[in-house]
């Protein structure tokens, strides 16, 4: 996995201050702090008396294109749908190029002003249950139990949101950032979400906003010419309120309850590791991990390096802070593979769980991951509600923000999509078992290499003696018997499939004994010209 150094792109942060002048920052950040909690507060985040998001979304009417949204400040959003890309046996070099053409991507972006959103929304699922006649009721238990332990299901879904602000040409140049998305980044399956009166409602650009307000109940509208507040409304159909206890937002519908939490990031790793937002990916939750990007133009990024490259060289007695900024600025100003853009961003993680104990519980799996990495997370106070309104355009006051080269922002945006195995066969639909990855996410094993007639069908399992790869061909030979014109045969070895064999009520036979006996010799056949061109291609 590739590493990147972030002190030699991380622009904010500087160490050895002189005493004088850590006292005035320190004194500056107290009376910020102070407006913050006041005017700028206020300015920011909904009031929490409000029981109802809708009062608060940005989203003014879905235009005639059914693509694009206008909200309320005449900006413009647009959202995909990310298919993701398994990376988990790719090779090292297809794992950066990949990482590329997401850096590639921001860099386009940051040549046309779009602020982009990369949401991943994390859900439970419940498998549907397919239809099994095994004529055995053994093999009809075995089914029934497994599934029964299917209980814990996750399926990540990927989103990116690009919006511009009202300005001259916005909507040339979301045209524009929509054909370099899709060219780009082509491999990840992106798509457009749109709506048409023939569209399902899950391909609504509306839908994962309903997810994002609406956890409990979940609704999937079509808006079609609704606009303002009705618009909003249908994307609401939970209560929300930002309480005051460590934290916590808490949904509520009916007698239904679910509770948030949002993390952001306090401090920084040296190094950006992808291993830790495969992780992140698969805790044992509910949650949302947002990117919020903001790509600056080149030449605002370069004035920025340098205001803060000459105040480095001031308050800081480390030489090496300066060359830090002269390392940054180079790769501004590069003009071949190795440009990178200056972005602003800030990740965060929402928690979602149905009881406090839930989302406590996925609190210490973030704290857990994100520390093995040198990244400390933080719980939000006060500031959840600022938070919770960044998934949503129009809110780009971050509370959280850092500025990153766009190679290491890559590197946090995985977009990864677990292997999900095929729903059918050529033996026939439905998967021989569905097993749970590491990942949470549920992939359905077939023998085929693919759900195409007449595709190849092979297994190799590789293990110690004893770590149970009998037992595991044995229950795969069973589920497969679900297809009514299967035949299994094994060729066993010390008798381990015996019990399997006796139980499916199956025939056991040998080499030797005194019943059922067998015997194996290909040149025991008779003198033919069909078995002697047997013999010829066998040899």
């Amino acid at each position: 996995m590739n590493n990147y150094d972030f002190m030699s792109i991380f622009v904010e942060g500087l160490s050895n201050v002189q005493i004088v002048v850590a006292l005035i920052g320190i004194a500056s950040a107290a009376s910020f702090a102070v407006l913050l909690s006041t005017r700028f507060g206020r300015f920011v985040l909904p009031q929490p008396r409000e029981s109802r998001v809708s009062d608060f979304l940005p989203f003014a009417k879905l235009m005639s294109d059914g693509v694009t949204i206008q909200c309320s400040n005449n900006s413009y959003a647009r959202v995909f749908r990310v298919e993701g890309v398994d990376l988990a046996s790719a090779t090292g070099e297809k794992v950066y190029s990949m990482m590329e053409a997401r850096k590639s991507w921001i860099d386009d972006m940051s040549n046309m002003q779009v602020i982009c959103r990369v949401i991943t929304i994390r859900e439970r699922i419940s498998l549907e249950k397919e239809k099994r006649d095994f004529n055995n009721q053994l093999l009809d238990t075995i089914s029934q139990l497994w599934f029964n332990n299917m209980n814990r299901i996750y399926s990540n879904k990927h989103y990116i949101i690009m919006s511009v602000i009202d300005r001259k040409d916005a909507l040339k140049d979301l045209n524009y950032a929509s054909q370099s998305l899709l060219s780009t980044l082509g491999e990840y399956g992106v798509s457009p979400m749109y709506e048409t009166p023939e569209s399902k409602a899950t391909d609504s650009p509306f839908y994962v906003f309903s997810r994002l307000c609406s956890p409990i109940s979940k609704p999937e509208p079509k808006v079609r010419n609704t606009e303002g507040a009705r618009l909003c409304e249908m994307l609401t159909a939970d209560h929300i309120h930002f309480t005051k206890e460590e934290g916590i937002i808490k949904f509520f519908s009916g007698e239904k309850e679910m509770y948030e939490i949002a993390m952001g990031i306090r401090v920084s790793g040296e190094a950006m590791d992808e291993s830790m937002i495969y992780s992140l990916n698969a805790i044992d939750c509910e949650l949302v991990i947002l990117h919020n990007i903001r790509p600056l133009f080149r030449s605002e990024g370069r004035l920025l390096l340098v205001q803060q490259q000459r105040m480095a060289r001031v308050t800081s007695f480390s030489e090496g802070v300066a060359e830090q900024y002269s390392e940054a600025l180079a790769a501004i100003d590069d003009s071949d593979n190795n440009y990178q853009s200056l972005c602003e961003y800030a990740m965060t993680i929402i928690v979602k769980g149905e009881s406090k104990e839930e989302i406590e519980f996925g609190e210490s799996e973030v704290q857990r991951i994100c520390r093995a990495f040198g990244v400390t997370p933080v719980r939000e106070g006060w500031v959840n509600q600022a938070v919770f309104f960044t998934q949503f355009p129009t809110y780009d006051t971050y509370p959280r923000t850092y500025r990153y080269l766009s190679r290491v922002i890559a590197m946090a945006v995985t977009m990864d999509h677990p292997a999900e195995g095929f729903g059918k066969s050529d033996w026939g639909q439905g998967a021989i078992t569905v097993f749970r990855t590491m990942s949470g996410s549920a992939y359905r094993f077939q023998f085929h290499v693919s759900s195409e007639e007449s595709a190849v069908a092979h297994c190799c399992i590789i293990g110690p003696t004893g770590q149970g790869k009998t037992t595991l061909l044995t229950f795969l030979a069973g589920q497969a018997m679900r297809h009514g014109d299967l035949r299994v045969f094994f060729f066993d070895r010390h008798l381990g499939a015996q019990i399997f064999t006796r139980a499916v009520k199956g025939a056991y036979v040998g080499f030797d004994g005194d019943e059922k006996n067998v015997s194996l010799n290909p040149f025991d056949c008779a003198n033919t010209p069909e078995n002697r061109s047997f013999l010829r291609r066998w040899l």
